[in-house]
């Protein structure tokens, strides 16, 4: 339903909502043509308005750590952006799971953050 606009979505929700974003990869896959001073605006964009909405926001977004690297630049770039904006949002989320073969593995009780990421 919001192709692009996903920020400004999250501002306008009206409060004690609860969104789905499903899928991050989805939203990422439109506005993979953003140069990347644009793509890195469009992701602190979208990490302010989690900070700014009274909403709960859910994020479903794929996981493409495990698999092979793809043979195209733009399927990389897919790929390196979504570690970005996974670790974005995981950062300030408030709980992180990874869902795997019906199963989730709560990421906050069984991991630790990597040094370096924000």
């Amino acid at each position: 339903e919001v192709p692009a606009e996903l920020a400004q979505a999250i501002r306008r929700a009206e409060a004690q909502t609860c969104l789905l974003v499903d899928s991050l990869g989805t939203w990422l896959a439109n506005l993979l043509d953003q140069d990347e001073p644009t793509w890195e605006q469009t992701c602190a964009d979208l990490v302010a308005s989690l900070g700014e909405t009274q909403s709960q926001v859910i994020f479903v977004a794929e996981e493409v750590g495990w698999g092979v690297v793809p043979a195209y630049p733009i399927g990389r770039l897919f790929c390196d952006r979504m570690g970005q904006l996974t670790r974005l949002i995981g950062a300030r989320a408030h709980q992180v799971y990874l869902v795997s073969a019906g199963y989730a593995l709560d990421l906050r009780q069984f991991g630790e953050r990597v040094p370096g990421n924000k």
